[in-house]
């Protein structure tokens, strides 16, 4: 009802529009940032995939599909990088473990020179949700995309289609982990290189703070006296 007489309904994602009953507007998340430049040499080597999992380690997120991917390259090494924290932290380093996965644990930080080392030095950004969570934008995917890191995703609806359209990263299934792995294992550096440019492309024109004042100021203008 409250919405219904509202001048304007403004939501933070496409697949929540169905849920106003109004005629809504979609602005996504924006971040006041400035990008690091994109390297133009990836830190690891030929046969070797670095993942990054950046945010809190809960129970919504699906490591088994993390350690999934990460033990499931034939061709490739994968090494992951986890800055953040949280109640499932242990399950997380135990998965790692048992699949005798290389991992590196920044602890919780918000600082940006110390994220700015550990992701730009990154090939993938970890977006992996579990199958019976419903999202459709986390705040990490525009973290990583910020640090132009293409994504890993597990998110339908608004993620999911940037990955596809914008081509910032991969989508994968839980159910078939073969695929993206061998999507991973057959990446060439060409690839990845315009991947990272994808992100951070993917980035300026739908999460940065200009994008996100051009659409706020192309909202309200009509209302402006």
């Amino acid at each position: 009802k409250a919405l219904k007489s509202a001048d304007i309904a403004v939501s933070e994602a496409d697949s929540f529009i169905r849920f106003t009953g109004c005629d809504c507007r979609t602005v996504y998340l924006a971040k006041d940032f400035t990008p690091p430049e994109i390297p133009t040499v990836r830190s690891a080597g030929e046969g070797i995939i670095k993942i990054a999992y950046l945010g809190s380690v809960n129970h919504v997120i699906d490591w088994e599909a993390l350690a999934g991917i990460a033990s499931g390259l034939k061709k490739r090494r994968a090494e992951v990088e986890i800055i953040g924290g949280g109640e499932s932290l242990p399950l997380l380093l135990d998965r790692l473990n048992e699949h005798n996965i290389c991992y590196t644990y920044h602890g919780l930080t918000f600082d940006p020179e110390q994220l700015s080392r550990v992701l730009v030095n990154c090939d993938f950004g970890f977006n992996g949700y579990k199958v019976e969570t419903q999202v459709a934008l986390s705040y990490k995917s525009v973290d990583y995309l910020s640090y132009s890191l293409p994504l890993l995703n597990f998110t339908g609806s608004d993620t999911q289609k940037i990955v596809e359209e914008c081509g910032c990263g991969f989508n994968y299934t839980p159910n078939d982990l073969a695929t993206i792995c061998a999507k991973l294992d057959s990446v060439t550096e060409t690839e990845m290189f315009q991947m990272r440019e994808n992100a951070a492309a993917a980035f300026s024109n739908f999460f940065s703070y200009g994008h996100f004042k051009e659409q706020m100021d192309g909202l309200l203008e009509p209302y402006r006296t």
